[in-house]
């Protein structure tokens, strides 16, 4: 889109999209041919979507241009969402509330659905008496309070409420899946929810589930300045689970804490607000538009947009042109998906959405270069400092996007403990400002003053010999703890190497957070050294370093590198040099240091010599139970730029000194020459290579190989990517511990450990807080068929089973079994494309020349066997279709034109990613064809889609990547020679 060089004056997005609202819903009918109930629904979808990113109109000349366009991609978007949510099903307990539960097209209209939500309502109420996690989820899910708000109500930083709410949704769903197998230890029976056969309308739905919520009340309500004590002290602690139980079911507590924080009560919160925009709408259909009615509606958008700004998508789906080319699970404090297309059709649009259909992003491409940009980006900035980037990149082959999402909450839960590890102020609470039920009990326990003076004496007694008692127990001594922290510390750095990783956390004077990544490799013998921080895209910011011959320098990244200036601006202080080791804290010199235990860890506190530091205050390390350092937090003085630091390990092992190689030292342990910077611009660019990119290169092979060995390259979501430091990470979830223990075993035996970084996690794992429940290979999900409508292929199936003979059970039996096996075979054939076009696209055909030939063959072994299973698969597909549709001629497998002429990797690139995107293409249309109630009225002819779904078999395409990989396989590891030489693997694009 053009850009203003002059700046007009502030617009504020509401107040433009208000004043253009009238333009938009005209706009809005012609796109929907007369319908104005879908007309206003779209006009709301983009309003929303440009509220949440805070579009700035100032930078956009064509502005009418600029809406009406996006208001035409909304709405195509819009007509497409079923087939995208045919992709992945939601469970009804994973959505983020009743509003988002409830918005999907007839989900309000579902009697499985409605007794779904009470089910979840009885189990919550039945739960919350014993975990946090279900008082949490009530307040979220049920009373709509955001999480950073359940936070301040149970004393607990954000990032606790998440790990808690992802527990209580894991349990929810086993118990929605298996109800009668999740029994929790110690707590009674579970209460039979209430089930009803008919669907009553949504408000009252709601009313009753808010009634069961408050009527499991236990327990008289505190005094109010006795719970607002809680939240009144310098230093709170956790509500008690107790007390947290029946705040949610409060609306008395409840409204005195909201009070407290200034923010709207439970009566003024409405989980279902948007539920009375779909009715103003259709009071506006019906009876034009008013001021008065956009107004409201316009504050039910701002109150939308907040919903959207805290939601947290569990996995990112990328559309171009309406259609989901790509989608990823999110995974860690960042997650990227990325994609190439080829220019088979002019891309007009990206979008990228989340699994709840939540728009995230959206990027318009008016033109191509050399016309339009090279370049598109489009930020969206999310609650807790998340933030969602598309970026978009052309070249002469096609389209690249790429998703990056950036949660940096998503760590490990030391965080959670070191902000829960404050010192407990409850007793002072008590001994300072007396609740009044106390001073009642006294008064009525003291009728005189001599009963008083008899019970303070024995109070006195007592006392004294409680004193005395407790001066003769042993007491914790900080020093003590701290010197054996140090000692054990100490012995395991003889003769090892340390390997260190933490999540860094600086808090500038003016508030601004910056966050990265520190890692470091220390030998204790020698004592050289090398700190590496990174920004949280994993780029290399600067590099700490010493030899072994006590030489040491500091390398800076060059300024023309594309590094953020909040990143930058870790490296400009010395901050990130500190260590996390007990040892370095002593170093400090604290001239007092106390020690505090809370569930069973360390939490040791140090106050600095004015002289000593100037500019630090204080310090705090948190030991675990075994006195290794885990955290470590630094006050510095007010003025101070930095106020806060903040080291949270996320990863560490010990490994003996001779298994590490000098390459993890190398680049920095050479002399810097000149100055230290310039030596150290050198450096950053050397650390993008640490060893050759042909070993990178077999080693992602050999990776790729043996994942493909163990059924995980496509049965397991794992990725195999290159990262940007210069090394190969392999992440991804498993089903469970002992498939993750059986596939570290085999990567274990891969060259080059060193380089590679393993981050796999199992299913298993994630399931604490249902530890009875039995383990699966995937999640469990709920799916519903929702006021059912007949499938497009029904009817072609129905009568080629009468004409069998076959009517009753067998054959709704065979109908069923028919469109179940069409689907799989569908998914399975993606599965394989997918896979291939990695293969095909990973590696470049200088790549594979230089790559040893063993790892040859293993790359052409894999893409063969891909390759024919792929073909299987779309075979069986034809064959079946070929039963109720008759011979087309266009649907036969053949071979010549362009799909014959692979003879080289180059080419093979391009053949899979064009085979991909006809398997995606032919998944989506065989999603519409057999499942029931994603199509429209206007498209659910049977037979004509079915014989479209046959012509759409690639099978052609299919059978000449079967060809060429069959006889890449079949060559001798001579024969794979580089571009100069005469043979099989001549690189067209290289000679």
């Amino acid at each position: 889109m053009e850009q203003k060089k002059t700046s007009w004056r502030a617009f504020e997005t509401e107040a433009v999209l208000e004043s253009r609202y009238d333009q938009l819903l005209h706009w809005g009918i012609l796109l929907t041919r007369g319908d104005a109930g879908e007309a206003r629904e779209i006009v709301h979808d983009l309003c929303l979507y440009l509220i949440l990113t805070k579009t700035d109109f100032n930078r956009i000349s064509n502005q009418d241009g600029y809406l009406y366009t996006s208001l035409r991609h909304v709405y195509l978007s819009r007509m497409t969402r079923a087939s995208r949510e045919a992709l992945r099903f939601v469970s009804i307990g994973d959505f983020d509330n009743v509003h988002f539960a409830l918005s999907g097209r007839d989900r309000s209209g579902s009697v499985l659905i409605q007794n779904d939500l009470r089910t979840i309502c009885g189990y919550s109420v039945w739960r919350k008496e014993a975990s946090k996690g279900f008082s949490y989820f009530i307040l979220h899910f049920f009373h709509g309070y955001f999480p950073r708000e359940i936070a301040e109500i149970a004393c607990l930083p954000v990032s606790a409420i998440y790990n808690k709410l992802k527990s209580a949704r894991t349990e929810l769903k086993e118990h929605l899946s298996a109800p009668d197998k999740v029994r929790p230890i110690k707590q009674g029976s579970l209460p039979l929810p209430r089930q009803s056969p008919i669907v009553v309308p949504t408000p009252e739905l709601f009313q009753e589930l808010r009634e069961t919520i408050l009527q499991a009340r236990r327990g008289a309500c505190l005094p109010e300045e006795d719970l607002l004590a809680y939240y009144e002290i310098d230093a709170p602690v956790p509500i008690p689970c107790e007390l947290l139980s029946h705040i949610v079911s409060c609306q008395r507590c409840l409204a005195l804490i909201d009070r407290h924080f200034r923010r709207p009560t439970l009566k003024d919160r409405d989980a279902l607000d948007g539920f009375d925009r779909v009715l103003n709408m259709q009071h506006l259909a019906q009876g034009g538009t008013d001021r008065k009615s956009v107004k409201v509606m316009f504050e039910t958008m701002r109150r939308e947009k907040e919903r959207i700004y805290h939601h947290r998508p569990q996995s990112l789906f990328i559309a171009v042109n309406t259609r989901v080319v790509a989608f990823h699970d999110v995974q860690g404090i960042q997650s990227a998906l990325s994609i190439r297309l080829e220019y088979s059709e002019q891309p007009n649009c990206v979008e990228v959405f989340s699994e709840q259909q939540i728009r995230l992003a959206m990027i318009a491409i008016d033109s191509l270069p050399p016309d339009g940009p090279e370049r598109l980006t489009q930020q969206t900035l999310l609650s807790d400092t998340r933030r969602l980037e598309l970026n978009l990149s052309f070249d002469g082959l096609g389209l690249q996007c790429e998703v990056v999402y950036s949660d940096p909450e998503a760590s490990t839960g030391i965080q959670d403990a070191m902000e829960e590890l404050r010192p407990s102020t409850l007793q002072a609470l008590v001994g300072t400002d007396q609740p009044s039920w106390i001073k009642k009990l006294i008064s009525t326990l003291v009728p005189s003053p001599a009963m008083a003076w008899g019970l303070a004496l024995a109070f006195v007694a007592c006392a004294g010999a409680y004193f005395m008692s407790y001066i003769h127990q042993p007491r914790l001594d900080a020093s003590a703890v701290l010197n054996q922290a140090v000692a054990m510390e100490a012995a395991k750095m003889a003769g090892a190497t340390r390997h260190q990783t933490m999540n860094l956390i600086e808090t500038t004077s003016d508030g601004l957070v910056l966050r990265g990544i520190v890692e470091t490799w220390q030998e204790g013998q020698t004592g050289r050294h090398i700190r590496r921080l990174y920004d949280l895209h994993h780029h290399v910011i600067a590099s700490e370093w010493k030899d072994k011959n006590g030489r040491s320098g500091v390398s800076i990244a060059p300024s023309n590198t594309e590094i953020d200036a909040p990143a930058r601006q870790l490296a400009m202080n010395d901050l990130w040099k500190q260590d996390l080791s007990s040892a370095d804290f002593r170093a400090l010199g604290g001239k007092s240091i106390r020690v505090s235990v809370v569930n069973g860890e360390y939490k040791l506190s140090a106050t600095m010599e004015d002289d000593n530091k100037p500019r630090l205050l204080s310090a705090v390390l948190v030991l675990d139970s075994h006195l290794n350092a885990v955290g470590e937090e630094l006050y510095l003085h007010k003025d101070s730029p930095i106020r806060e630091l903040q080291l949270l390990q996320t990863g560490q092992d010990y490994q003996p000194s001779s298994n590490v190689p000098d390459s993890v030292f190398s680049n920095e342990e050479e002399g810097m020459g000149g100055s230290p910077v310039d030596k150290g611009d050198a450096s950053m660019r050397d650390r993008s290579k640490p060893n050759t990119n042909t070993q990178l290169v077999q080693l992602e092979i050999g990776a790729l190989y043996e994942l493909n060995q163990m059924g995980a390259d496509i049965g397991d979501p794992i990725d195999v990517v290159r990262a940007p430091d210069g090394r190969i990470r392999i992440y991804g979830t498993v089903a469970d511990n002992a498939r993750r223990s059986q596939l570290l075993a085999r990567l274990e035996t891969l060259p080059n450990q060193q380089l590679l970084t393993i981050q796999l996690n199992s299913q298993s794992s994630l399931r604490s807080a249902a530890p009875s429940a039995p383990k699966s290979t995937v999640p469990t999900t709920s799916v519903y068929s929702v006021t059912r409508t007949e499938a497009p292929s029904e009817v072609v199936l129905k009568q080629y089973f009468e004409s069998k003979g076959w009517t009753g059970d067998r054959e709704k039996s065979a109908v069923s079994q028919f469109s179940q096996e069409a689907r799989e075979h569908a998914q399975r054939a993606l599965q394989r494309a997918y896979a291939l076009n990695r293969l095909g696209t990973s590696f470049t055909a200088r790549e594979l020349s230089a790559a040893n030939p063993a790892y040859q063959r293993q790359w052409a072994r894999m893409a063969s066997a891909h390759a024919f299973a792929l073909e299987i698969e779309l075979s069986a597909l034809n064959d079946q279709l070929s039963r109720i549709i008759p011979d087309d001629h266009e649907s036969l497998p053949a071979h010549g034109g362009e799909y014959a002429n692979i003879d080289d990797p180059a080419t093979l690139a391009r053949a899979t990613e064009r085979l991909l995107h006809k398997t995606q293409e032919l998944s989506r249309i065989i999603g519409g064809a057999f499942a029931s109630g994603v199509v429209k009225s206007a498209d659910r002819n049977g037979e004509p889609l079915l014989t479209h779904a046959r012509n759409s078999i690639p099978l052609r395409e299919a059978a000449a990547i079967v060809s060429f990989t069959q006889r890449l396989s079949h060559l001798d590891a001579h024969e794979v020679r580089p571009s100069d030489s005469k043979g099989p693997l001549r690189h067209r694009d290289e000679q």
